[in-house]
């Protein structure tokens, strides 16, 4: 996309300046001032040039974090790739919406990071703030702006609340099962299974995931954990937006003291599981359900 120049204060100072000494110039056709305004002209020249090579070449890549819950501060991750062999760039000030940072250097072939944070109103899918890289480097006369087109979005989970005293024993259970096996990280081998987002990545079975061509991942036996499953009468409301709200707080809740959470919908069935990966599928589905009569905006998967 095409940038944007601006002069910054010390711009407009300078080409005040400039312009005074052209008239003084022309007015006393003194060749000395001429050569002040070819020195000045030259060094406005150079500037731009500079300005422009300054923004080429750089590759941005956008890591959101694996839980993203709306009306809650965001650190979305903005990595930022030096593609030029041999020139570093200075000075490069990433802005995503109102958030911005400011990379003082990135060398040859290196990449650099930064964390933006990024309030999303809503639940679903949401498509990230604008993106934009500029620079005033090399003497802060210009400043360019580049526009970096996204077109990826990210699936928002509803927002959570504090439960206060939790009683889980009035929930109901699973399947009338008062635990589940969990998979641990010790004990007895159990086997292995298919790979599920939030699995940890030490659990990976790289031999037999190779010859699959598909991650897999050991489990081993544990200890029992409780197991429960949330249902629309868990929340108190009646609106989809508050309920979505009460059924990921709860879960997270449930989580964090060591429960499997299961979700059962009118339109959908999430099962128990340990680990932060059953967590993440209940949280996935809440964040996608659209009860009939109800529109979720940019949603993208919605039937």
């Amino acid at each position: 996309m095409k940038a944007r120049v601006r002069p910054t204060p010390l711009g407009f100072f300078y080409f005040a300046i400039l312009i005074l000494i052209s008239v003084v110039a022309v007015n006393t056709m003194n060749n000395l001032f001429y050569l002040f305004l070819s020195g000045m002209l030259a060094i406005a020249g150079v500037s731009g040039i500079f300005s422009r090579w300054n923004l080429h070449k750089l590759r941005v890549e956008i890591v959101p974090p694996e839980e993203v819950y709306a009306r809650q501060r965001t650190p979305i991750r903005v990595v930022l790739h030096n593609l030029r062999k041999h020139l570093p760039a200075f000075l490069i000030r990433v802005q995503m919406g109102e958030a911005q940072t400011l990379l003082p250097e990135i060398l040859p072939g290196k990449a650099e990071a930064a964390s933006l944070p990024v309030v999303f109103p809503r639940r679903g899918f949401q498509p990230l703030p604008p993106l934009t890289l500029s620079s005033s480097f090399p003497l802060g006369l210009f400043t360019r702006t580049v526009p970096v087109p996204i077109d990826e979005q990210v699936l928002v989970f509803p927002p959570i609340h504090p439960i206060g005293e939790l009683d889980p024993s009035g929930l109901r259970r699973a399947s009338g099962e008062d635990s589940l096996e969990q998979a641990g990280t010790g004990g007895d081998f159990r086997g292995i299974r298919d790979y599920i987002e939030g699995d940890p990545v030490r659990l990976i079975h790289w031999k037999i995931s190779a010859k699959r061509e598909t991650p897999v991942v050991k489990e081993f036996h544990s200890e029992a954990v409780r197991s429960v499953v949330l249902t629309l009468e868990d929340s108190p409301h009646t609106d989809p937006e508050r309920v979505a709200e009460d059924l990921a707080s709860l879960a997270v809740a449930l989580h964090h003291r060591g429960l499997a959470v299961g979700l059962s919908l009118p339109d959908a069935e999430i099962p128990p599981a340990p680990g932060k990966g059953g967590l993440l599928r209940v949280l996935r589905t809440l964040a996608l359900w659209n009860p009939p009569g109800t529109t979720l905006a940019n949603n993208r998967e919605t039937g």
